[in-house]
């Protein structure tokens, strides 16, 4: 049949690996993609036939890193996954259903909520990642606004299932750096740098020995010399130059400001990373170069 259904997977011991609002969270799947039938499924409320038949109609699958979730195994390939990940970062979480996914053609996102064994999910955050998996279905009621920073999700997850040394990001953004807490919480490092210090403080929150945090003061206000004021705000780029040059890189990703450092991060970092992803060369105005580099993408 049709593939209507979404899925949303909760723990069938409740005492165990909780989602504290999982009501408000069911209520926001329901609402933000109400082209298919939402069902709550358990590991012990239907067979493993059943089982194996709900995920083979499914169109989206929700839920948190749980054994039923190796179910994603019968979907059908373009089936969104979306994981809730907890948010101890000082713990270790596995990237197989991120692997399985990358494996059998699933479009895989993750949501970092707060907590360790009871999370609270963020539901805005999960109606955006729900407009990103479902950016082709008309139907679905959900902000699209913030989807256009999410280009380079997909470029950023073939990276990190085809390499696994460290990472380096230079700039932080909601979409790229819950990606790669992912791989952080794997055992991999990852340093995420950032010039506006109140944006990285909201990520403040994951940080442990995997994946560090740095706030780079280019700007003299903190921020980004984005409000005028009486005294005047000033910028020094070239305090990204000793950024990342303390070891080797699997993978260094520029998106951070001033935008025409990302040029010369490039260049400076591509002695120390086996692959440079950077972010927006569509923009004419960043002065991105091709001509040293064997490939290219937009």
């Amino acid at each position: 049949g049709s593939r209507r259904r979404g899925i949303f997977l909760r723990h069938s011991d409740e005492s165990l690996r909780v989602i504290a609002n999982a009501g408000e969270v069911f209520n926001t799947l329901k609402a933000a993609v109400p082209s298919v039938e939402w069902i709550e499924v358990t590991a012990g409320s239907v067979s493993p036939k059943e089982m194996i038949e709900l995920f083979r109609s499914a169109r989206v699958v929700v839920g948190r890193h749980l054994q039923t979730m190796f179910n994603i195994l019968w979907c059908a390939p373009g089936t969104a996954v979306i994981e809730i990940a907890h948010g101890a970062a000082d713990d270790t979480m596995p990237s197989t259903f991120h692997a399985m996914s990358v494996a059998l053609g699933l479009r895989y996102h993750m949501t970092i909520g707060s907590g360790w064994k009871q999370v609270n999910v963020d539901t805005p955050d999960l109606t955006e990642l729900l407009a990103l998996a479902f950016h082709d279905n008309p139907n679905i009621d959900a902000t699209r606004e913030n989807l256009a920073y999410a280009s380079h999700l997909p470029v950023l997850e073939a990276v990190t299932a085809a390499t696994d040394g460290a990472f380096l990001e230079l700039g932080s953004g909601k979409w790229s750096t819950g990606l790669l807490h992912k791989i952080a919480l794997a055992g991999r490092y990852v340093l995420t740098s950032d010039t506006d210090s109140v944006w990285l403080s909201k990520f403040a929150h994951l940080a442990g020995p995997n994946h560090e945090f740095k706030y780079v003061p280019v700007y003299s206000d903190g921020v980004g010399c984005f409000v005028r004021t009486a005294v005047k705000c000033t910028e020094d780029g070239s305090l990204w130059d000793p950024i990342g040059l303390d070891r080797k890189w699997s993978v260094a990703f520029t998106d951070q400001r001033p935008v025409l450092r990302r040029r010369h991060e490039m260049h400076r970092l591509r002695w120390n990373a086996d692959l440079v992803v950077a972010h927006d060369t569509q923009e004419p105005e960043y002065s991105y170069s091709w001509s040293e580099w064997p490939y290219e993408y937009t």
